[in-house]
Parts: structure tokens; sequence; C-alpha cells
């Protein structure tokens, strides 16, 4: 199997294990994890809003994810190369674009919304991979679809670890 098509699996396993720790919120589903934190609801929304960007971004479609200025792009791809070498990413912000102002309605919903978009980047980066390993990333630069790939998968899980039970 390509590396590619495994870190592919490896995000369907992610989005499945979010998706089942999304469920185990259900009770709480509209609430945030903490005082000024996201709700299982929205953490959901924006996982697959960043799905859908990524999706965007392996195609070099326009995309609302900010663009790093070509000075700052190698010190982008220094916390990019750590975070696929640890595994694991580190605590940060997310940009305004992918800050979800709600979810779905229910965990089900946010369970088919994340299908749909893991679908639709593992389609782009099936499509993307004909026209070569590399794509161009607005923060990280020219970079391997792989690990584009696998930098989506760290996050799924980063997000699933925030949950009850994740």
């Amino acid at each position: 199997m390509s590396q590619l098509r495994e870190t592919l699996e490896a995000n369907a396993e992610a989005v499945d294990a979010l998706v089942a720790a999304l469920r185990r919120c259900s009770p709480v589903w509209h609430e945030p994890l903490a005082p000024g934190k996201w709700s299982p609801a929205q953490l959901g929304e924006h996982v697959a809003r960043t799905l859908d960007e990524a999706a965007n971004v392996v195609l070099g479609r326009r995309t609302t994810l900010p663009s790093v200025p070509a000075l700052f792009r190698p010190l982008a791809r220094i916390l990019f190369r750590r975070a696929l070498r640890k595994g694991s990413l580190p605590r940060s912000r997310t940009t305004p674009e992918l800050d979800p102002q709600g979810g779905p309605e229910t965990p089900e919903e946010a369970a088919g919304r994340l299908q749909t978009s893991l679908q639709r980047f593992r389609d782009s980066c099936l499509e993307a991979r004909q026209e070569g390993d590399r794509i161009r990333h607005p923060a990280f630069g020219n970079v391997a679809l792989s690990e584009c790939a696998r930098f989506v998968a760290l996050h799924t899980l980063h997000h699933t670890r925030q949950l009850p039970g994740g």
C-alpha cells in the first residue's frame, strides 16, 4: 500500500475515533468543554471545516486558510516537521476562518458532516496525486502530499483527545 493510501486510512481511523468520542458527548453536546472552550458540536464542526479546507489546499484551489508570508514559511515548516516527527500538535489557537460559531444539532449530524468532509479530502488527495507528490500549502510552502495528509490526521486526533474519553 502506498504511503498516501496508508495516511488516508489513518485519517479515516482518526475521524472514526472522533465520531465515537463525539457520540459519547451527546448529553453535553452544546456545552463548552471548559470555560472559554468549544462544545463538542463546535469541535466536530471545526474538524469538518479543516478537512474541507485541506481538500481545497491539496487541489490548489482557493482556501480560507491564511497564507504565511514567504519569509516566515521556513519557520512554519519547522513547526510542521516537528509535529510530524512527534506525532502530535502543540497547543495553539485556530484561525478565525476555522473558528466555529455553532455546529451540527446532533452527534449523528456531526458524524455525517465529518464523513462527507473526509471523503472529499480523500478524493482530493487521490486526484492531486495524479499531478505529483508535492503540494503548495499556504502556511508550510512546498510539502509532500502524504505529509500534509498526515498533518490533517494528527489535527483530528489532537481534537479527539480534547473530548472526555477521547
